[in-house]
């Protein structure tokens, strides 16, 4: 009995690790799609004429 309790809290910390792991990829993941599609929003409205670089350059 001891070695299937023994397995089962090795499977169940694993999981938990695995589990962290991928949200922790899926959060960075999403940061930098973020990233993306703001700097080709910005890098759009430059463009257009939306936003004047020089008047907004600090």
């Amino acid at each position: 009995m001891d070695h299937a309790i023994n397995h089962s809290l090795r499977f169940k910390t694993y999981f938990k690790w695995l589990f962290h792991t991928v949200n922790s990829h899926q959060k960075n993941i999403f940061r930098k799609l973020a990233l993306i599609i703001i700097t080709r929003q910005l890098n759009t409205q430059i463009r257009v004429g939306i936003i004047d670089i020089a008047e907004n350059y600090i």
